[in-house]
C-alpha cells in the first residue's frame, strides 16, 4: 500500500477507482470511506468521511470533552438505526 500520494501516483490509472474504507464489525462493517472523487492525496492519507448510518465525534478520553479539529483523541460513535432515534442524536 502506498504511503504517500507521490508513491500512489505511479499506479494512478490502476488505482483510479479504489477507495479507502475503515470500520469494524460492530459499525456495519464500514464506518468511513473515501470516494473515487476524493483527491488522491486525501485518499492515501485519510479514511474518508463518516457513513450516514453513524455519528462520530473525537473526544479527550480523560475528560470526555470533544476535541477541536486536528487534535488527536478517541473516536466515539453511535450507530443510527433509521427511524429509531432522531437524526443528530448520540446514544
Amino acid at each position: 500500500m502506498p504511503h504517500s500520494a507521490d508513491e500512489a501516483r505511479g499506479g494512478k490509472d490502476a488505482l483510479s477507482e479504489i477507495t479507502i474504507a475503515y470500520g469494524m464489525t460492530e459499525t456495519g462493517p464500514v464506518s468511513c470511506q473515501s470516494t473515487i472523487d476524493t483527491p488522491l492525496d486525501k485518499r492515501v492519507s485519510t479514511v474518508g468521511t463518516v457513513h450516514d448510518h453513524l455519528e462520530w465525534k473525537i473526544i479527550d478520553a480523560s475528560t470526555g470533552e470533544t476535541v477541536p479539529p486536528g487534535v488527536q483523541g478517541e473516536i466515539l460513535h453511535a450507530w443510527l438505526f433509521r427511524d429509531a432515534w432522531p437524526t443528530g442524536t448520540m446514544r
